[in-house]
């Protein structure tokens, strides 16, 4: 069994046949593994990095929802005591 230059395996015998199957198939599984490997890697990193956005946009959605409730609560405050203030003027 030898290499030639084009990158094909050349056979001369049954038993340099088998030999270059078994060669092929371990190339095979280790090309495979490795595309496992690395697919497994950037699934892994993509996963992170939507989980970090995810975690940022939550934590910016509660922060906004949090400043809005209280604008909204010291209006209503200020709406309270203007409504009060009127009342009490009406009456004078």
């Amino acid at each position: 069994m030898q290499p030639s230059g084009s990158g094909t395996i050349v056979v001369t015998t049954g038993k340099e046949a088998s030999a270059a199957v078994v060669r092929l198939v371990e190339l095979s599984t280790e090309q495979a593994e490795r595309l496992v490997e690395e697919a497994t890697e950037d699934a892994n990193r993509i996963r992170e990095e939507a989980n970090r956005t995810a975690h940022q946009l939550t934590t910016d959605a509660r922060t906004r929802a949090e400043r809005v409730q209280s604008e909204a609560r010291v209006n209503a405050e200020r709406l309270k005591a203007e409504r009060t203030k009127s009342r009490r003027e009406a009456r004078s």
